[in-house]
């Protein structure tokens, strides 16, 4: 034989050596098995899970190419007025916005899971990017533009890093714990502080406080004497223009107007010819760094200051994602493919991780790009490959040319791109629908706007917890019809039975128990239609036990219903069932009934 006996005594390791491939099904049929399927493809399948360019890049196709290098232009011109405008409201230099927009995008190429995803930076991440510095560095923070550089880039890299741990530990289902009603509100109350964070840009002054939005509507309403007419006009031209530019752009769906980059373009023409800034005190972008992004490790000063970032990073981890996955699974089921919580998660901390390398501030998915990306024709990533491509050419041969754009324009632009994320015709929806989803958007809304935006977001996900664990303390436990025998009492369990809500399920029992008695009609069977129930714990084990002795010392059959395989299993190891007996479970309401019946007219017939 070629393989060396484990029982030989010349063998010096306890396992068997094989002298050639071709040998190993002989030692176990496990690995023959093995060997038979997993092969090339399976590990190349299993690959892509962590690399997907390895499943769409060797089944890509000639006719993609058009729609793709369409798409990625055509995002792209709209993501360069939109990434200088987000940094803004991230209290940034714009040039930072265009850094966000490179590095970021190439990076979720190659691990993202969306072929449709415009990655980038976001308005309300771009808030909350300025709200989390700020509470670190104070309200006079941006005064030291370096260390608020610094700081925002710091954060960047922690979020990234936190979101990659998340996504490696399979945390993904972590995009299911910030619910529609408190996302709605906070992304309405945020456009309103975004909105209101433009408006000096508009008038062409600045105001002294931002710590509440009440404040900088009295500073706008004092500081009226300071108001600059070349400003209030390119800024409101702007605004009109690319209203315009929406209500064209949805009613004619095959070519859309980038609007935002025209009147960067024209704006920034008129600056330069006509001198605006020099002439009329028209506040303008000015110097920006030549080039792309050059590597640097982010700073950060000591571990206080990087305590201090926690809170921030924590949320911002959270809500980048939770954001932008939902806008992820949107289109996924529009178009009839899949994207992984998981792999979404390790996408997004590696592309904010090594974005921080060279500049990037924290960044999010687009609702509206990704829109724009799918009706300009995208088929694959290769479109956001297009779309990286004209950002760069922009580093590169441009940015002269951005030192002479108003910063009007860039605020036009956030104006028009976020007050569609303030969703008023929510309101009827829900309250036709759920009144607690309602006040939950109202309060986190309101507390957004009123005590921060951090606390704000915070409140509405306590809200929201608070609902779901009230909802399961009690849940539905309803009454049935009655059948014709009215001394059976059925009730319906809508919900899991835990130790949180086995208190309520008894005391609903006794007081509709109570309720019959009331109208002198006694109840002889009571039967527990156990269809919702899927699970038990102990102590609902024990309000059950409780509920057939008290039956027993009453005379009262206690009878159940539709008990599901798993929670059958639980009554039998939990030895309740022996209590119970066999004989008192049923499959139908019909055969339990039934059963009443029947030992009713045995009675009688003894009798």
């Amino acid at each position: 034989s070629s393989l060396m006996s484990i029982n030989s005594p010349s063998s010096p390791h306890p396992y068997i050596i094989p002298d050639s491939a071709e040998d190993i099904p002989l030692l176990d049929p496990s690995v023959k098995y093995a060997r038979k399927n997993i092969n090339r493809k399976s590990i190349r399948k299993y690959a892509a899970r962590y690399f997907p360019p390895l499943s769409w890049v060797p089944n890509y196709k000639k006719e993609y190419i058009r729609g793709d290098i369409v798409a990625g232009l055509t995002v792209g011109v709209t993501l360069i007025p939109q990434g200088m405008a987000y940094a803004m409201v991230a209290q940034m230099p714009p040039i930072y916005g265009l850094y966000s927009s490179l590095v970021p995008i190439l990076l979720y190429i190659l691990f993202g899971t969306s072929p449709h995803l415009s990655v980038g930076p976001f308005a309300v991440i771009s808030l909350l990017v300025k709200e989390s510095v700020l509470d670190v560095l104070g309200p006079d923070g941006a005064q030291d533009m370096q260390q608020y550089i610094n700081v925002a880039v710091a954060m960047c890299l922690l979020t990234g890093i936190c979101q990659a741990v998340l996504g490696l530990a399979r945390l993904g289902f972590i995009s299911a714990l910030l619910s529609d009603p408190v996302r709605n509100g906070f992304n309405s109350a945020s456009a309103v502080v975004i909105i209101l964070s433009q408006v000096p840009a508009i008038v062409g002054y600045k105001t002294d406080r931002t710590t509440y939005e009440w404040q900088i509507v009295v500073d706008l309403l004092i500081g009226l004497r300071k108001f600059q007419w070349p400003s209030f006009l390119v800024g409101s031209l702007g605004i009109a223009f690319l209203a315009g530019c929406k209500i064209l752009n949805n009613r004619i769906k095959r070519f859309q107007i980038p609007g935002a980059l025209i009147i960067v373009v024209v704006f920034t023409l008129c600056s330069f010819l006509f001198d605006l800034h020099g002439r009329l005190g028209l506040e303008i972008v000015g110097t920006v760094p030549e080039g792309l992004p050059r590597p640097s490790l982010p700073r950060i000063d000591s571990i206080d200051t990087l305590l201090k970032l926690m809170p921030g990073v924590v949320v911002l981890t959270f809500v980048s994602f939770v954001s932008s996955y939902a806008i992820a699974t949107k289109f996924a089921e529009r178009y009839g493919y899949s994207v992984d919580a998981n792999q979404e998660l390790v996408a997004f901390g590696i592309a904010q991780t090594v974005g921080a390398f060279f500049g990037s501030f924290c960044i999010s998915a687009s609702l509206s790009r990704t829109a724009i990306n799918v009706e300009a024709g995208a088929n694959t990533h290769l479109a956001s490959f297009f779309n990286a491509g004209l950002i760069a050419a922009c580093l590169l041969f441009m940015t002269k040319a951005i030192y002479f754009l108003p910063e009007a324009t860039l605020a036009a632009v956030v104006i028009m791109a976020v007050y569609n994320l303030i969703e008023i015709n929510l309101i009827p929806v829900l309250w036709r629908s759920s009144r607690s989803d309602l006040v939950i958007m109202i309060l986190t809304f309101l507390g957004t706007l009123g005590i921060g935006i951090l606390p704000g977001l915070l409140l509405g996900m306590g809200l929201s917890v608070a609902v779901v664990l009230y909802m399961s303390a009690y849940p539905r436990f309803d009454e049935l019809p009655r059948p014709a025998d009215e001394s059976i009492l059925i009730v319906e369990m809508e919900a899991s039975l835990f130790f949180g809500n086995a208190p309520h399920l008894k005391a609903r029992i006794k007081e509709m128990i109570a309720k019959r008695e009331a109208e002198r009609q006694s109840v002889g069977t009571l039967i527990l239609e156990c269809t919702g129930v899927m699970r038990v714990d102990s102590t609902s084990i024990r309000a059950l036990a409780e509920l057939v002795d008290d039956g027993r010392a009453k005379g009262r059959r206690v009878l159940f219903v539709h008990v599901r395989p798993q929670v059958y299993q639980v009554l039998m190891s939990s030895g309740l069932m022996l209590k119970i007996g066999v004989e008192a479970v049923y499959d139908t309401l019909d055969q339990a009934t039934a059963s009443c019946s029947d030992i009713a007219n045995i009675v009688r017939t003894e009798v």
